[in-house]
């Protein structure tokens, strides 16, 4: 079974722009799935094409040298007639990838169409610098909500993804389906967006094929191309951090408690965000030195991954708490919000805003209350407007879907739709 990508259409869109594309993202999020979509199409328009994975041959003779790479490509397609569109998939487990991909691109760029992916943000930073100028980036998150949605119930995702967000229109879709999409919401929250696992209906199946996700991560990433040593100890960060999830990033105290050196400590949080495991959210502030010595905030970036550290999966959308219901609203934000947008908020005395969005002009402010009535905006978010021009404010909660002349009030498995059909990161 197969779920489709929003994110396909934008890069098919980029195929011929003549640079390299880069997918990246964390291990089996589709970024395989998505690179034999875009061949098999490329195929099916009598386009050549030529296919790797530097991951399974990275010990072999091919990727010793551009020089080797290139004597095998032209051993099954001929480079001088007409574009070859090449997918190397987990680039990173080149040597000197970087370098590697340059010397193709700047020898072969009008024979060859490169779209290479990575797992690990990491090498993909250290490696990009030889191909400044020369790239496009694409994040490949994993499954959305809105996806998982389109793949379980179609004709559900085609009725509010046509319909831009109007109050009236929608509270008549909300009261139709309500039902139905709170139910798949909760299958979302239980396991997560890694698209296996989404799409494998047997209850322990599922749980196996998170195990084995994890334990694929900490043996090839964390132990074999990162070289952590002290595993027991990254395996307590994350742990820590996933109990942890949506509070305050505290170095001083983790590093105590974990038994290790903050240096150490900033390495295993570097690796663990760089990995796309988690994701530290800065803090909002106009002044830049106060803002990076602010704390972050927790967050991860797979609910199931989480759930199956913490062996808690809750059965029903009820079961979900706050916790959980802030780390899923921030996933939906993550989905279509540039990193560089995106922060928390909170005062010296403690008044704390769960997210912003900054479009520059005027800010979004979105904050959860995982209640059944929510009847009012929270001071916190008014005394923000006060200070900052705001777009209307954004409430996430339990059930209650209203609007009012300066708020929304959205429940948490319509957030997504709603940030994809309305206006509030558009604008």
């Amino acid at each position: 079974m197969h779920i489709d990508r929003d994110i396909l259409s934008e890069i098919i869109n980029c195929l011929d722009s003549g640079k390299v594309l880069i997918l990246k993202g964390a291990r089996q999020v589709g970024k395989t799935t998505l690179m034999m979509d875009i061949k098999n199409r490329l195929s099916g328009m009598g386009k050549k094409t030529f296919y790797i994975s530097a991951d399974e041959d990275f010990d072999h003779s091919i990727f010793q040298t551009p020089q080797h790479f290139i004597a095998r490509l032209e051993s099954e397609t001929d480079l001088s007639a007409g574009l070859v569109y090449v997918f190397i998939d987990e680039f990173q487990y080149i040597k000197n990838a970087g370098k590697f991909i340059k010397v193709l691109y700047d020898k072969y760029r009008y024979n060859m169409q490169l779209i290479v992916s990575g797992s690990s943000s990491l090498e993909i930073t250290k490696n990009s610098e030889f191909l400044t100028g020369r790239k496009i980036e694409f994040p490949i998150h994993r499954i959305a909500f809105t996806e998982f949605l389109g793949f379980k119930e179609p004709g559900i995702a085609d009725m509010f993804r046509k319909t831009p967000y109007n109050f009236n229109k929608w509270k008549l879709l909300y009261e139709v389906h309500a039902t139905r999409i709170e139910i798949l919401f909760a299958q979302f929250a239980q396991f997560g967006g890694y698209p296996e696992i989404l799409t494998t209906e047997n209850y322990s199946l599922k749980k196996t094929l998170i195990r084995e996700l994890i334990s694929t991560y900490i043996q090839k990433d964390i132990i074999a191309f990162l070289k952590v040593e002290n595993v027991s100890a990254f395996n307590n960060l994350l742990k820590v951090l996933c109990s942890e999830t949506s509070n305050l990033l505290n170095k001083h105290s983790l590093a105590n408690t974990l038994g290790i050196s903050i240096n150490t400590l900033n390495k295993y949080l570097d690796i663990l965000q760089g990995t796309y495991v988690c994701r530290f959210l800065a803090p909002f502030h106009t002044n830049t030195r106060k803002e990076v010595s602010k704390m972050k905030k927790i967050f991860i970036n797979d609910n199931g991954l989480r759930n199956f550290i913490l062996n808690r999966f809750p059965p029903s959308y009820d079961d979900i708490n706050g916790q959980e219901a802030e780390n899923l609203a921030f996933l939906a934000l993550k989905h279509h919000t540039e990193e560089e947008r995106f922060f928390y908020f909170r005062t010296i005395s403690k008044s704390e805003i769960d997210f912003i969005v900054d479009s520059g002009e005027k800010k979004a402010v979105v904050e959860v209350k995982f209640q059944n009535k929510v009847s009012s905006v929270p001071l916190a978010m008014r005394n923000f407007a006060k200070r900052y021009n705001t777009k209307k404010f954004v409430v996430v909660t339990k059930r209650s879907f209203k609007e009012t002349e300066d708020a929304f009030f959205i429940p948490l498995y319509l957030f997504e739709l709603f940030i994809q059909n309305s206006k509030l990161l558009k604008e």
